[in-house]
């Protein structure tokens, strides 16, 4: 009776430390005051997710023979986050672990089960696995070759970042087979590293609505340069505004507007234009457009019917450079040829 009493008190309390709490079991750890919102915002779930396959990465390039059959060992939750981060990480490691080429897994109910067992006299609770014969005999039953075990972290302060930690054993003889500390301001890095863009859930259900609902894409470019016809040149400035089509929005057409002035040189064009744009997979990778555009040609005080190519490489910051050649219909003083070089700053 005791006991019982004992064991309601404790689990009622609420740590009001990090020290408190971890001194209590996962299972009866209360959310430290002020860490709830670390675990319920996109960007914490964005940061897990970038940890968890930076992991994965890693596990891809062992032998998929050294680690399978694997099983999820055991998860630790720190106690300034919330306990039910524990259910929502061992989903995200198995899904992302199912990526790896090869790599079977196995569940291991053991390893979250609570147990209760009288020793010398006294009454023990234990949680999962409990010492190395305990470990190589659940093994046996599941039919694993090792167990994953990783902790979850959570550091606030003048770096605000979580922390992955990762230890992999064979179940025969616990021997480690790959331990690490993986930081999300290491990940961070990951668009530098594999260009892979990390989409947020809005971003995910906005594309998707757009898709399903054939929204237009719209578009604006600035373009900065220098514009020369024949013996005559000057600077020029512009701006672009385009829809983006096709399955992958890689098609585009749109009205430009480009006004240049200089020595002998005053007017502007307008212009329609389509384009294809050449995309990689790494986001890194600056894009390649290739286009073509016509309209009006101006040179003060005449005009004529131009068209001509165009082709621009834009990184994923939007900036970056256009080139364009451009044959005119003649009429009065306006040139034949033109072309044009320039900067620009995409926002697509």
């Amino acid at each position: 009776m005791l006991l019982l009493i004992a064991t309601t008190l404790l689990v009622q309390a609420t740590p009001d430390s990090p020290g408190r709490a971890a001194s209590m079991p996962v299972a009866e750890r209360s959310v430290v005051p002020g860490a709830k919102k670390r675990a319920a915002g996109t960007p914490f779930f964005q940061l897990l997710d970038e940890v968890v396959e930076e992991m994965v990465r890693e596990f891809a390039r062992l032998p998929a023979d050294d680690l399978s059959p694997m099983a999820i060992g055991s998860v630790n939750i720190a106690p300034n986050l919330s306990n039910t981060l524990e259910d929502t990480l061992v989903v995200r490691l198995t899904a992302q672990l199912a990526k790896v080429p090869g790599l079977q897994q196995v569940h291991c109910a053991t390893c979250f089960s609570v147990r209760s067992h009288t020793e010398g006299g006294d009454y023990v609770i234990t949680r999962g696995i409990v010492g190395r014969e305990d470990m190589k005999r659940v093994a046996t039953e599941i039919g694993a070759q090792t167990f994953l075990a990783v902790g979850l972290e959570y550091v606030d302060g003048e770096e605000e970042y979580i922390a992955l930690n990762v230890r992999l054993f064979r179940a025969k003889n616990s021997s480690i087979v790959y331990a690490r500390r993986i930081l999300s301001s290491e990940t961070e890095i990951a668009l530098a590293r594999d260009g892979k863009h990390k989409l947020t859930d809005d971003e995910r259900r906005a594309e998707l609505e757009a898709m399903l609902q054939s929204k237009p894409t719209y578009g604006h470019s600035i373009m900065v340069g220098y514009t020369g016809m024949n013996s005559a040149g000057g600077v020029s400035f512009g701006y672009r505004i385009h829809e983006s089509f096709g399955p992958k929005r890689d098609f585009l057409y749109g009205i430009q507007l480009q006004p240049f002035f200089g020595s002998g040189l005053i007017g502007g064009n307008v212009l329609g234009v389509f384009a294809y744009t050449l995309k990689f997979q790494n986001v890194m990778v600056p894009r390649i457009r290739f286009g073509l555009d016509a309209g009006v040609i101006i040179n003060v005080p005449d005009a004529s019917f131009g068209a001509g190519l165009f082709t621009e490489i834009i990184t994923h910051l939007g900036l970056g450079i256009q080139a364009r050649m451009m044959v005119s219909v003649p009429n009065g003083a306006v040139t034949a040829f033109s072309f044009n070089l320039g900067a620009m700053w995409a926002f697509e």
